[in-house]
């Protein structure tokens, strides 16, 4: 088991009013390094948004968790770096944006 496997992520970032959820993403990245002396861990959970607001603009909302972990002589040392993106989808997006399989299509949420 991995350190990503126990450490689960859970954050909620009131960034924008009522909405519906068009699609939603989530994706762990775990990244390792290790020389003679050292041993280095990041890994980032990400969590993406597609929302559509009531006055017909597209919002992509990203939030997200880096944990890095970095072992010297036996001794861990741990950042932590949670952070929010927050951003328009313009229309070249839109047009590669593809819905996974079997999603809610529309979700309203409040």
């Amino acid at each position: 088991m991995t350190r990503s496997e126990r450490q689960p992520f859970t954050r909620q970032v009131t960034a924008i009013g009522p909405h519906w959820v068009l699609d939603q993403r989530h994706q762990n990245i775990e990244k390792n390094h290790t020389d003679r002396t050292s041993r280095h861990q990041e890994t980032t959970h990400e969590e993406i948004t597609y929302l559509l607001l009531p006055d017909g603009s597209l919002k992509y909302v990203a939030v997200w968790e880096e944990e890095t972990v970095h072992i010297s002589d036996a001794t861990p040392r741990v950042v932590i770096d949670r952070s929010h993106h927050l951003r328009d989808i313009g229309d070249g997006e839109l047009k590669g944006l593809r819905l996974r399989e079997g999603a809610p299509r529309v979700r309203e949420t409040r």
